[in-house]
């Protein structure tokens, strides 16, 4: 009888061990990456992504929207900058990885959890743009800038419900800050002021008067400046 029940005993846990390898274990909280604006920032959320869950999908996110355009950005975009327009990208880029690595920090098993939701993951990353951008004192920048970052993404995530969400925000915080002139008075103020302040230079530089055809002579090398620069940009290395 003793060895009856040390039998059934050996059986019954052989049986119930299947089950208890079945139940899911906690998954491993994400590791931290630097976030002080670096180009290899979403590759390495989307290395360690994998290799803490290598049978499923990283964020479509990281490699499909932050990789490509924190290079884009920096490769491109940049060099076609003002001063001030480099000093904004440079603050932004590590401002929105900043933003990440926080939620990631207040609550790492959450973080995975949205990780593994993309639409949801996507909802938080492009939700973190708006602050980033204006924080970093995109309203102030020259127009010039405000045109080629604008130009900088593709249509598709430009017009997407997410880029058109953030978009919107974007324009209501700066309405916001222009609310005795709007908007529009904002940007007529801002352009004034910019061809004021061109016509002064090429006054002092060319020596010559700041008449209203040197004010349409220098709106017509800005904006052939930008289109040269903006095509010159999208070329494909080589050709």
């Amino acid at each position: 009888m003793p060895a009856l029940r040390s039998l059934a005993l050996v059986c019954a846990l052989l049986c119930l061990a299947p089950a208890a390898r079945a139940q899911p274990s906690t998954p491993e909280p994400p590791g931290a990456c630097p976030a002080e604006g670096g180009l290899d920032y979403y590759r390495c959320r989307a290395d360690d992504f994998v290799r803490r869950l290598p049978e499923e999908e990283p964020p479509s996110y990281y490699l499909g929207y932050g990789d490509r355009y924190v290079r884009r950005f920096s490769e491109e975009t940049r060099p076609l900058l003002s001063p001030a327009g480099q000093a904004w990208l440079d603050e932004v880029r590590a401002a929105l990885q900043r933003a990440m690595e926080a939620r990631r920090a207040r609550d790492p098993l959450g973080f995975v959890a949205l990780e593994r939701e993309d639409q949801r993951f996507l909802d938080f990353a492009y939700d973190t743009h708006p602050d980033a951008y204006l924080e970093a004192g995109l309203d102030q920048l020259p127009l010039r800038d405000l045109l080629i970052i604008g130009s900088t993404p593709d249509a598709r995530d430009l017009l997407s419900e997410r880029g058109r969400r953030q978009i919107l925000l974007v324009l209501r915080r700066m309405v916001g800050a222009c609310r005795e002139d709007g908007l529009g008075g904002c940007l007529v103020t801002r352009l004034t002021r910019e061809l004021r302040e061109r016509r002064r230079l090429a006054s002092e530089r060319l020596r010559l008067r700041p008449t209203g055809w040197l004010g349409h002579w220098l709106v017509q090398r800005l904006v052939g400046s930008v289109e040269r620069e903006l095509e010159e940009a999208r070329r494909p290395a080589g050709s």
